[in-house]
């Protein structure tokens, strides 16, 4: 399975510099920090499945400006699964991940990157991962617009998946974002990329 992954709480500017988006609650925006340093690891392992979707030279700030050519990328590499990765401020206790409920490969993906996130034991000593769908309906709006594009945006046999990999500030936090953790988490990813 080919990830494009694409960093959250990285796309928003302040004072010219690149900060953070409204999910990140922190000033020294360590969730696009930690988020970034993720999904580098990951396409580390397996460069040749893996590709990171950031903010930068030709891609805009916007979620839609990664998504579209996040979504080109698996179209040519034959389908996959774009993958948000978020984690959260604000002293909460879940992580999760959030498919497109109209996708059954979407809903199938999310429920193999819930196993993985599950077998990281920082993260299971956090929160254990569940899989919530995507609900504009529940509040979940702005989640819900990332894993929720019109058909006519999405190729087939791609799926979107957002994935909440903890908070920053809860409880046992320092376990879930140290650098052994973050290790894991991006070996049992790239893991699954290489299936």
């Amino acid at each position: 399975m080919r990830l494009a992954l694409i960093p959250g709480h990285g796309a928003r500017t302040r004072d010219g510099v690149d900060r953070y988006d409204p999910g990140a609650c922190h000033d020294d925006h360590v969730e696009a920090v930690l988020v970034r340093r993720l999904c580098a690891a990951v396409h580390s392992m397996a460069p040749e499945r893996v590709k990171v979707f950031d903010t930068g030279p030709g891609i805009g700030r916007r979620y839609r400006d990664r998504r579209l050519p996040a979504q080109r990328w698996l179209v040519e590499q034959g389908g996959g699964a774009v993958v948000h990765v978020h984690c959260n401020g604000g002293g909460g206790a879940y992580s999760m991940t959030m498919p497109d409920p109209r996708s059954r490969l979407g809903a199938s993906i999310a429920a193999e990157l819930r196993d993985t996130m599950n077998q990281v034991p920082a993260i299971l000593e956090h929160a254990k991962c569940k899989v919530v769908p995507a609900n504009r309906a529940r509040g979940w709006k702005h989640a819900a617009n990332l894993v929720e594009p019109t058909y006519s945006e999405t190729g087939a046999g791609i799926a979107s998946v957002l994935i909440e990999w903890g908070f920053v500030d809860g409880p046992g936090a320092e376990n879930v974002y140290h650098a052994a953790a973050i290790k894991q988490l991006a070996t049992h990813l790239a893991q699954r990329a290489r299936l």
